[in-house]
């Protein structure tokens, strides 16, 4: 267990400095992934099932991928990307099914997408390690709510950063500020 958590620090850690990374370089970014999908034969330990989109976005999931790259090879430890055709949970959870079934021992989920197919795989596979960033996993329908023991949920603490921008602001010479709140509602 003081393994894991280990590993999910510095997963973290990596993931935000390479968030801060000074380039660019898509041309090393999709030749790695050629690679990686080249190679489908191999048993991979760690599994990024991306939500439907791009690991070469500029932002959150570029900076996942670069996080799980660059702990991978620091590590000596296989890792392969998962990109699924739709946004849907049926689609998330056939990925989650093909990263175990190509040996993957902890699989990185990012963002809220992923907390009901999280929720139906973490009973499904207790000896698979999740990591679920900026989510919890919850049912379908939102009535239940549980993070087992093989699941690591990331929530960002969304606030600080408005804080920090404000006080930012305010060292700044700004005097004259204002708050505009939300409040994100569940369907139900």
């Amino acid at each position: 267990m003081r393994r894991m958590k280990s590993f999910f620090l510095i997963a973290s850690v990596c993931m935000i400095l390479s968030g801060c990374s000074s380039g660019y370089d898509s041309e090393k970014v999709k030749s790695e992934e050629s690679v990686t999908a080249a190679v489908n034969e191999e048993k991979y330990e760690i599994a990024l099932v991306s939500f439907f989109g791009t690991t070469q976005d500029h932002s959150f999931g570029q900076a996942t991928w670069e996080g799980i790259q660059l702990y991978a090879k620091e590590h000596d430890i296989t890792y392969k990307l998962y990109q699924p055709e739709e946004a849907t949970s049926d689609n998330y959870i056939e990925k989650i099914d093909l990263a175990v079934e190509n040996g993957a021992k902890i699989i990185v989920c990012p963002g809220f997408l992923f907390e009901t197919p999280v929720f139906i795989e973490q009973d499904k596979y207790p000896d698979v390690k999740f990591v679920l960033i900026d989510g919890q996993p919850h049912n379908a329908s939102y009535t239940e709510t549980r993070i087992n023991d093989n699941v690591l949920s990331l929530v960002f603490s969304e606030e600080q950063a408005g804080f920090l921008a404000g006080y930012a602001a305010v060292k700044d010479g700004y005097k004259k500020l204002a708050f505009m709140g939300g409040e994100w509602r569940c369907p139900p």
